[in-house]
């Protein structure tokens, strides 16, 4: 049976109680008059054979997936950079992201370099983006 949530407006009394689905008739217990029925929070659970709530399951879940980032995360400090404390490798970390960002910079110059050499302007990146050779000007015009 369901559990509704009441509030007598004589009174102002608020209370819930046990009743059959579809039975929103009370009378506050404590001044007897009519109460009427008021939407209250509802609580879904995950039909399952843990019956977790969903907010429960979803927290484990995110729980272990963080968990899971910082395992590959240690791991990965450990392959790189061998047994060092957190600010060492903290350090070391980010000097390695800072390589790995100035190599993607530098092949980023050297496409761009070829494209000059080339002769390549924006418009041609941008006709071969919209349609190949087959791209109209006006096509062009119209998406700038």
């Amino acid at each position: 049976m369901p559990i509704y949530e009441f509030v007598c407006d004589d009174c102002k009394q608020q209370y819930e109680e046990h009743k059959k689905t579809g039975d929103y008739d009370s009378n506050c217990p404590l001044c007897s008059k009519k109460a009427r029925k008021i939407i209250s929070r509802t609580n879904f659970s995950i039909v399952n054979s843990s019956n977790k709530s969903i907010d429960s399951a979803i927290g484990e879940m995110a729980e272990k997936r963080w968990s899971e980032i910082e395992d590959n995360k240690k791991k990965r400090i450990k392959e790189n950079f061998g047994q060092v404390d957190d600010k060492d490798a903290k350090t070391k970390d980010g000097k390695r992201i800072a390589k790995l960002l100035n190599r993607q910079n530098k092949a980023y110059d050297v496409i761009e370099n070829a494209k000059k050499e080339a002769g390549i302007t924006k418009n041609d990146e941008l006709k071969h983006a919209i349609g190949g050779s087959n791209a109209k000007n006006s096509d062009i015009k119209n998406s700038q």
